[in-house]
This record gives C-alpha cells, sequence and structure tokens, in this order.
C-alpha cells in the first residue's frame, strides 16, 4: 500500500485550534503580525501628536516645581 504525502503531515491537519496545530500556529503568527503592523504604524502618530503635548505638559508641571519653596529641613 502506498502512503499518500498527505498521510505524512496527517498529524498538523486535525480539527480545532489545540495548541501546537496548524491552525494554532498561523493564528498565532497572524496575530503577532496584525499586532506589529498596528503598532508600528500606531507609534509614530504617537510620537507625532502625543509627545509635544506631554512635553508641554511636564515642562509646565517643572515650572511650578520651581516656584515652589523647599519642603522644610528635618533638621529644624
Amino acid at each position: 500500500m502506498q502512503v499518500t504525502r498527505f498521510e505524512r503531515v496527517k498529524f498538523l491537519f486535525y480539527a480545532g485550534d489545540q495548541a501546537g496545530s496548524l491552525n494554532w500556529w498561523l493564528r498565532l503568527l497572524s496575530g503577532l503580525g496584525a499586532a506589529w503592523g498596528v503598532a508600528f504604524w500606531l507609534f509614530p502618530w504617537l510620537d507625532f501628536w502625543l509627545f509635544p503635548w506631554l512635553d508641554w505638559l511636564f515642562q509646565d508641571e517643572a515650572a511650578r516645581q520651581r516656584r515652589r519653596p523647599p519642603p522644610a529641613s528635618p533638621q529644624g
């Protein structure tokens, strides 16, 4: 009896998405690829829009810190 090519790799194609199956690997890789793509699309926009605002916000906080009197020393 001749073994077909499918018989040799049949263990990869069982139904369901149990860990280690072909379906599981393909879902994992496509999910990681999608997350990577969204992150590298989103991060430049965050850098462009969010970080200048955060710089402005924290510079204002630093100016407020400079105007405050220093805390009293514990030695009295």
